[in-house]
């Protein structure tokens, strides 16, 4: 059985990295809506956030939820087990089957572009 290549001061880094990255980017979706709202009148923004809300809804859903409760742990988990080449094995799997989904969610979006946003 192979030895983790993470410590746990590497890992604990790590983490906070992504923590960090995470505030920044709420931060910053916080100030693009200020700048929304300060520029453009609601006429404008209405019809692009209509059309925002299903794919970022997908994006939610299968990226930060899964990622969040399922994926971090069990890569994780076998880090912590040694089982490096399984772990990646299996983040491999995931991020193809979720570039896999987003296609097709996305392919479908445009086939019915006009039924899903009528003008």
């Amino acid at each position: 059985m192979k030895t983790s290549s993470f410590s746990s001061g590497q890992l604990a880094r790590t983490a906070g990295m992504i923590s960090g990255m995470i505030l920044l980017s709420r931060l910053l979706g916080f100030v693009r809506e200020a700048i929304t709202a300060t520029f453009f009148n609601r006429a404008e923004t209405d019809p692009f956030f209509a059309a925002f809300t299903i794919p970022d809804f997908m994006y939610y859903l299968l990226v930060g939820g899964a990622l969040s409760a399922a994926f971090i742990p069990l890569f994780s988990e076998y880090l912590a087990k040694g089982e490096e080449e399984e772990g990646w094995r299996m983040a491999t799997t995931f991020m193809n089957l979720t570039v896999l989904l987003l296609a097709c969610f996305s392919v479908l979006g445009m086939l019915f572009a006009r039924q899903l946003a009528p003008l």
